[in-house]
């Protein structure tokens, strides 16, 4: 009688479709290696990234040796994500072996680790400026001028702790700093 084995190996890849803005899509797909002798049936990939939608959900059965990638997912970055800077995920494999045992394995980057899979999202910070006195009077000595500063989010990540100064005002500059800036969002 020749020694029987069952073993599986998953393999999560990403392949990153956009420039890192709200709303762009990682495309997974997942390989599952039958790595031991024995037939293997009711193969499932599961994975418990919130968002991630799965197809091709069973493999029926994978021969000894055998791979298959007809397992695929998709999943739309959040503002979280981007902010980040990474997606970093792990899926799990199950499958049952002849006498009806699970056989399980973590994804990896490759079919000999567990790493999780990890997509660099890019991270563009940037904030605009505007600046925009009023003059409260005729421009006679000891009328005040008020500014008003404007402030844009115009990169992809929330900024946090915005500190306004301006060496013209000795007092506080009203509403800084500002907690926090979303992403296209704007503040006076």
């Amino acid at each position: 009688s020749l020694p029987q084995t069952s073993t599986i190996a998953l393999v999560k890849d990403a392949v990153f479709s956009g420039t890192g803005v709200l709303g762009d899509v990682i495309t997974y797909t997942f390989t599952a290696t039958n790595t031991g002798t024995t037939t293997m049936t009711n193969v499932v990939v599961t994975d418990p990234m919130v968002g991630l939608i799965l197809t091709g959900n069973p493999i029926s059965s994978l021969e000894a040796g055998a791979s298959s990638s007809v397992i695929t997912g998709t999943y739309t970055i959040t503002q979280t994500d981007i902010d980040a800077g990474t997606v970093t995920n792990s899926a799990l494999a199950t499958a049952q072996d002849p006498d009806g045992n699970d056989v399980t394995d973590i994804s990896g980057t490759d079919i000999d680790n567990d790493d999780p899979t990890n997509t660099s999202v890019t991270q563009t910070s940037a904030i605009a400026l505007v600046k925009t006195a009023i003059l409260s009077g005729t421009g006679m000595l000891g009328d005040a001028i008020t500014y008003i500063f404007t402030l844009e989010n115009t990169g992809n990540t929330t900024l946090i702790n915005i500190v306004v100064t301006d060496p013209m005002i000795t007092n506080p500059i009203i509403g800084s700093p500002i907690a926090s800036l979303a992403p296209g969002g704007t503040t006076i």
